[in-house]
């Protein structure tokens, strides 16, 4: 999407059209326009690899019913990143490992092999997975069996871009947050997946991997600050005219500019100043 693009839409022209007659001045009119403008093409200049949007993880909607602690929550996120399907085999194994998870979480203290163990007991308590000497192995099956609960997609890319720019234990939080956010988005189709968090719902995705909710609002923020997801802020047009967040996978930036777009149209929000 970009400026010509726009020029031709009729639900931005709407848009046009509606804040050119609101009790405003001028100038104030003209403001509102162009961070309008400048929020819709924010990332036309974006460069994403094609296969970012190719390699995810998934996990069973069930198991987040689980109630585990954030930080095993966001453990299972990097094993499923690692697991693939196995030929003659029901379920999918993982190759990793407590040594390979703290190399990712970037551990070198010897003394963190007692955390991930307890949080691999934890997950292993649930019966999600069953930790083998060489692999750790999922107890899920195959994606169609999981077509009446639903299941929840974590993305390799972001998983990675959120590794390299944070380590140690906190990094789990942060991707419990993550997979709480993507657990809001229901991918049955290939563009519009986007999770809008605000207080109700930020509080509903949060607990189901047990982050309150300013803690998973902190780690939003952090994705944010860091490019790690797209986004945008908007007001909502209702009476306490508050706040939300657009999110997408960034390979995926373009479906926020067309949903946002309709909203502005419909009059259901304006973008935040």
């Amino acid at each position: 999407m970009d400026r010509s693009f726009l020029k031709n839409n009729q639900q931005f022209l709407d848009y046009l059209n509606h804040e050119n007659n609101i009790e405003a001045t001028k100038e104030e009119r003209f403001k509102r326009k162009r961070k309008t403008i400048e929020a819709l093409t924010k990332y036309n200049d974006l460069k994403v690899a094609e296969v970012d949007s190719q390699y995810f993880g998934w996990i069973p909607n069930s198991w987040l019913e689980r109630g585990l602690s954030s930080q095993a929550y966001g453990l299972l996120v990097l094993i499923v990143i690692h697991s693939a399907p196995v030929p003659y085999y029901q379920k999918q194994i993982a190759v990793i490992g407590n040594l390979a998870i703290r190399r990712l979480l970037g551990l070198n203290n010897a003394n963190r092999k007692g955390k991930i163990d307890d949080l691999l007991y934890e997950l292993e308590l649930s019966e999600i997975i069953v930790v083998h000497d060489n692999f750790i192995e999922l107890n899920r099956e195959g994606t169609s069996n999981y077509q009446g609960t639903g299941f929840t997609k974590v993305y390799a890319s972001t998983v990675k871009k959120i590794l390299e720019h944070m380590q140690g234990m906190k990094v789990l939080n942060v991707l419990a947050s993550y997979l709480a956010l993507r657990s809001t988005i229901f991918e049955n189709r290939t563009s519009g997946n986007l999770p809008v968090t605000m207080g109700s719902l930020q509080a509903w995705a949060s607990g189901k991997v047990s982050l309150s909710p300013r803690v998973h609002s902190d780690s939003l923020k952090w994705l944010r600050e860091h490019d790690i997801l797209a986004w945008v802020e908007a007001i909502r047009n209702n009476a306490k005219h508050n706040s939300c967040f657009y999110y997408s996978e960034l390979w995926d930036a373009e479906s926020i500019m067309y949903e946002v777009l309709a909203s502005l149209s419909s009059r259901i929000l304006r973008l935040a100043s």
